[in-house]
């Protein structure tokens, strides 16, 4: 969008569906679909409607006079629909959707929705730790540091009222839960050979004391 508005390029027609991802994993977003982009230059205003109503800013929906910040608006309604899983004014209708933008009543959160949620954030710096020190093999602290964290997120998953982020946070949840599984097992597996052979060096030594005991008869 930088890169646009230095070229004096407006959009008109910013939507998710064109908003781009590279891949899933480190991605580079680019923007699609320019069939209503226009170039405009400072002053230059527009009064023609183009692009899609849910992502309208309020001067195109009512047809007045308008420049290139309206690609502004569109960003915030995309940024909206990112975090709360809908648009900040899901209508049925162009009328609908006209009367709520106009409407002096604030924008409000979907109930349940806690944006500043310092202890989500604070259990999944908790749960990167545990993939840090995981990978450095130091096993018991990264099973402490999974189950702590985990248990935060897990709590905060029966609370959340967002289908979307819901579903996207207990999908990487069951990925942190088969990793705590993974090193529960491993270290189930080397207590139990620490104690056979703790087991098997006892019973070695009470053999040679015995022998020892029998040469002394």
């Amino acid at each position: 969008m930088l890169y646009l508005r230095e070229h004096n390029v407006a959009h008109m027609d910013l939507k998710p569906q064109n908003v781009l991802l590279t891949s899933s994993s480190n991605p580079t977003v680019k923007i699609a679909d320019f069939g209503f982009a226009k170039h405009m230059f400072d002053g230059d205003k527009e009064s023609v409607m183009k692009g899609s109503p849910l992502y309208m800013a309020p001067e195109i929906i009512c047809q007045k006079t308008y420049d290139a910040r309206v690609d502004l608006w569109s960003i915030g309604v995309i940024l909206y629909e990112c975090l709360f899983g809908r648009a900040p004014f899901a209508s049925k209708s162009f009328q609908e959707l006209g009367a709520k933008i106009w409407n002096d009543k604030p924008v409000e959160l979907p109930y349940g929705v806690n944006v500043d949620d310092e202890e989500l954030q604070a259990a999944l710096k908790v749960i990167k730790a545990a993939e840090i020190e995981e990978s450095n093999e130091e096993y018991e602290k990264a099973l402490t540091h999974y189950e702590l964290g985990l248990k935060t997120v897990i709590t905060y998953l029966k609370e959340d009222s967002n289908s979307r982020r819901k579903k996207l946070l207990s999908k990487q949840a069951q990925v942190w839960m088969s990793e705590a599984e993974k090193i529960k097992s491993f270290l189930d597996v080397s207590h139990l050979n620490t104690n056979d052979t703790s087991g098997q060096e006892e019973m070695e030594e009470n053999e040679h004391l015995q022998t020892g005991t029998c040469n002394l008869q």
